[in-house]
């Protein structure tokens, strides 16, 4: 077999090139690498995974979601309609953050559109203080005709419990977004689908 030395050593030389511009820019990419972590767990200080875990048999099964759950996704929405610096993703891995951030704030305005009056009705719980907590109790009432029959709450309720399922999903691909390292930026189109496969919507 012969070999064609000028092609190794120009191949050599393309990846030595790439190396040497990647050495060069490695310190502006991990810059912006590090601070997209940053604005991460900015919001997972506000948002965490408990929380929405949680939302799903607050909604199906307790009937009585706290409004801690969402002030908080109230929030995050309002700060990244307002494009804050602490949500404002710029690094490597930007579309992928956005695209997440973005499918979290829409799931979650769709599920409000399932809790909200007369489906549903803020109250008051009483904790013996001046400020109390407030919750979003689910009512049944709502869904009486004029004959007196109960229409398909259930199918109300599941349809709510899907939506937030949804919403976790966002913000889970964010957190392992966000585990990524460094060096597997590069490869992200490959690593993260596979990655995102360990998550499921439906509800089971």
């Amino acid at each position: 077999m012969k070999f064609d030395f000028q092609l190794i050593k120009n191949t050599f030389f393309t990846i030595g090139s790439i190396a040497g511009v990647f050495a060069i820019l490695k310190p502006l990419f991990e810059s912006k690498f590090d601070r997209d972590k940053t604005r991460f767990n900015y919001i997972s200080g506000i948002i965490n995974e408990k929380m929405l875990i949680n939302m799903e048999p607050c909604i199906y099964q307790s009937r009585n979601v706290p409004s801690e759950i969402f002030d908080a996704l109230d929030k995050i929405c309002y700060e990244t309609e307002q494009n804050i610096d602490e949500v404002r993703f710029s690094g490597p891995l930007k579309m992928w953050y956005k695209s997440e951030l973005k499918a979290l704030c829409e799931n979650y305005l769709k599920l409000r559109e399932f809790i909200q009056v007369p489906e549903w009705e803020p109250h008051r719980d009483s904790d013996h203080s001046d400020k109390g907590s407030w919750s979003w109790r689910f009512n049944k009432s709502a869904f009486i005709d004029e004959d007196g029959n109960i229409g398909k709450y259930d199918k109300h309720l599941y349809d709510a419990a899907e939506q937030s399922l949804k919403v976790k999903i966002a913000y889970q691909k964010m957190q392992i977004i966000s585990e990524l390292h460094f060096l597997e930026f590069p490869f992200a189109r490959c690593i993260l689908p596979k990655r995102f496969k360990t998550l499921f919507v439906s509800k089971t």
